[in-house]
């Protein structure tokens, strides 16, 4: 948190701390319409060796543990047979720590045995770093803290690196996609294959509905990696652009039936692209869509169009849009009719 020009950690009071995993990227989106910034972030996924443990996480245990000068790597998980951590990996694997073959003396001893009898009182003295969940989830802001949810099964099948925020179906809801997969591991673990892309799409209260790939269009079998979101052609309708690992760059228009709002900020000179803003929905009956916030950077490697595509609920009667500027100021513009808001910024 910002204060005064000053950085305060505050997570583990907004309760994000708990929530350790193996995280890959990070958006933010108002995802139940209260007006608060809600976080997605993405995980390697359920369908891997690393199973939610919220009791006993998974270890990742650092160091030089045979004296050899080099840093080495021990994956760890708690066996309620031995009431203590024991390895993850198979006793071949760790041929290159000299120690073990001091300390055990067969597969059967490695197997029941725990890490302090198998690499000795060094290992008590070793920094290590844990894991309790593997899903990729949002956490909804409710003012005071976080609220963990995890995403549908389809999100949790395989890894997820990229995650954009936009309403890709214009009905006045924020929705995700996520960009998926992880071809390289390593060799005892099979390649996560699972995804082709996946597009969620937001209810306004916080819960998503997967599209498969006859509804969203998308089908990416390989290692996807970075995605912005782009309203390519100008249609006011958001289109995506996915990167591949040792692949094709590719492009998926949007063909939904709605069109939204495109709406280009310019901000002052020192921050021309607006970056901070906010904009937001309000209905004639005194309700309000999402809040969407132009932001410098898209999740994972990468950077969106700075241009805005605002969807509507058809339901009801659109009123204005409230902008809301870095510095506080407010301009309220009325929508009715417009498919394109072009604004300045005019310090009053």
């Amino acid at each position: 948190e910002n204060r005064s020009g000053r950085l305060v950690d505050r997570t583990e009071e907004l309760g994000l701390s708990i929530h350790q995993g193996f995280w890959n990227g990070v958006a933010v989106g108002d995802f139940n319409n209260d007006g608060l910034l809600d976080i997605v972030a993405t995980n390697i996924g359920e369908n891997t060796p690393y199973q939610d443990v919220e009791s006993h996480p998974i270890r990742l245990y650092y160091g030089d543990l045979d004296w050899d000068g080099r840093v080495d790597l021990v994956e760890a998980y708690y066996v309620d047979e031995l009431g203590c951590y024991a390895p993850m990996r198979k006793l071949h694997e760790y041929s290159s720590i000299r120690t073990i073959l001091q300390n055990v003396q067969s597969h059967r001893e490695f197997a029941t045995s725990c890490m302090e009898d198998i690499f000795g009182e060094r290992i008590k003295e070793s920094p290590f770093k844990e894991i309790n969940t593997s899903s990729t989830m949002i956490f909804l802001n409710t003012g005071d803290d976080f609220i963990a949810q995890k995403l549908p099964d389809q999100a949790q099948v395989t890894t997820a690196h990229a995650a954009l925020v936009s309403d890709f179906n214009n009905d006045g809801n924020e929705d995700i996609f996520l960009a998926q997969n992880m071809h390289y591991t390593r060799p005892q673990m099979s390649r996560q294959d699972a995804g082709r892309g996946l597009i969620l799409l937001g209810n306004g209260k916080g819960d998503f509905r997967p599209l498969d790939i006859k509804e969203s269009g998308i089908n990416i079998m390989g290692d996807q990696r970075a995605a912005v979101s782009s309203d390519i052609n100008r249609d006011g309708k958001t289109d995506i652009v996915v990167t591949q690992n040792n692949g094709m760059t590719r492009l998926y228009k949007n063909m939904s039936s709605n069109q939204g709002i495109k709406v280009t900020l310019s901000g002052p000179f020192q921050n021309q692209n607006a970056i901070g803003s906010s904009m937001q929905v309000r209905y004639s009956d005194n309700t309000v869509g999402p809040k969407r916030i132009i932001n410098s950077s898209s999740s994972y490697w990468s950077q969106s169009s700075f241009t805005q595509v605002i969807g509507l609920d058809s339901s009801k009667q659109p009123s204005h849009l409230e902008i809301r500027w870095p510095d506080g100021t407010v301009n309220n513009v009325e929508i009715e009719g417009l498919n394109e808001i072009n604004l300045k910024y005019n310090r009053r």
